[in-house]
């Protein structure tokens, strides 16, 4: 199938305005989904640093009117 111009080939017979938003939508869930993941693994990364230094630290020192002993 040979296309007689560009024009042409965009307008796909009259069905490119339904081809091209479809595309379009497409482009721009793929690019929303891409940013949000990104987002979440961001998020997700420095939950776990913080967890892995709150593990690490030495347990902290009570103060006297926590001491379950008074």
């Amino acid at each position: 199938m040979m296309v007689a111009s560009l024009a042409e080939w965009v307008s796909m017979g009259e069905h490119g305005v339904y081809v091209w938003s479809a595309w379009g939508i497409t482009a721009l869930f793929m690019l929303g989904l891409t940013l949000h993941a990104r987002l979440e693994r961001r998020q997700l990364l420095k939950h776990l640093k913080r967890v892995a230094r709150r593990q690490a630290s030495p347990p902290q020192q009570r103060g006297h009117d926590d001491d379950p002993k008074a």
